[in-house]
């Protein structure tokens, strides 16, 4: 049996995580998908198997065509799909943007839902994570958000940061490979390197509040004072911190407080090693300009 197969190959392997994509392709024609009975046994011998050698099951499944009504109802085959899962997540497109995804955590059954998380799939970029980005400029709002305050948040900047390393480090790179004579030793994309990277970061967020919602709440008199301060200090953030490039920027009043975004990639010119120009690593320096700036 299938079953059988997968817990053989854990055993060979010491896998710690499986998945099953799709989930159909898993089930086979001998079971049908739509009776709860039938994907019950199945799913339960799966979960035994996964939870007897310590490893996580992930299932891929994909959605019908049906429009509206619950996203629950919307997976291929029976609900007890989801009922059995620890954790669900719902991937789906931006109406106003087709070739973002997000990705929505529909079910957690462990642990709190995380925030939903946002990636780009184009033909000019490829794969990009937009991370906290799309939650800052709003193209998807979380629970805690007040749309009717939406409209007083300011929105500076919004740039694809893939198209960001371009503009900063292309002309480095082009320098550095040239004098690279072993081909492995040549980089072809700065950007995947730096996020596949365990000592460096593609790009680091500061958030700025001020006061607390007792005293400083979006809808006073204060808040709005706070929106004036935050401006003023975002105006200058970047004639202050000429070496942090900053791609996305928000203030927003749609909270319990207003606070200020500023995501930005920090880099450092004139260097002996690696890229002449290329991404900063060391945070102390960022630390230090963060509160001069203040």
């Amino acid at each position: 049996m299938l079953v059988e197969r997968i817990e053989q190959a854990i055993i060979e392997t010491g896998a710690k995580v499986i998945i099953l994509d799709p989930v159909q392709a898993y089930i086979g024609a001998q079971i049908d998908m739509n009776r709860a009975n039938e994907v019950c046994n199945v799913l339960l011998q799966l979960g035994q198997i996964a939870e007897k050698h310590g490893c996580a099951v992930i299932l891929v499944g994909h959605l019908n065509k049906v429009q509206g009504g619950k996203v629950n109802y919307r997976g291929l085959g029976s609900i007890d799909f989801q009922a059995t899962a620890r954790s669900v997540l719902i991937v789906g497109r931006l109406k106003e943007n087709k070739e973002v995804r997000v990705v929505v955590h529909e079910k957690s059954s462990l642990a709190p839902e995380g925030d939903p998380i946002a990636f780009e799939l184009s033909k000019e970029t490829g794969f990009v994570w937009k991370g906290s980005v799309n939650h800052n400029s709003r193209k998807f709002k979380a629970e805690n958000v007040d749309g009717e305050w939406s409209h007083f948040n300011v929105d500076y900047c919004n740039e694809n940061i893939k198209k960001v390393y371009h503009k900063l480090f292309d002309e480095a790179l082009q320098r550095y490979n040239e004098k690279q004579t072993r081909a492995d030793r040549r980089i072809a994309d700065y950007y995947e390197k730096i996020r596949n990277s365990k000592q460096e970061k593609p790009f680091h967020e500061l958030i700025l509040q001020i006061g607390d919602k007792e005293n400083m709440g979006a809808g006073s008199e204060n808040g709005q004072l706070a929106r004036q301060i935050l401006d003023e200090y975002y105006h200058g953030f970047q004639e202050r911190n000429p070496n942090l490039y900053v791609f996305s920027a928000h203030i927003h009043m749609d909270e319990a407080t207003p606070h200020l975004h500023i995501d930005f990639v920090p880099f450092t010119t004139g260097s002996k090693r690696g890229l002449d120009t290329r991404i900063s690593c060391s945070v102390r320096h960022l630390e230090v300009s963060r509160w001069i700036a203040f």
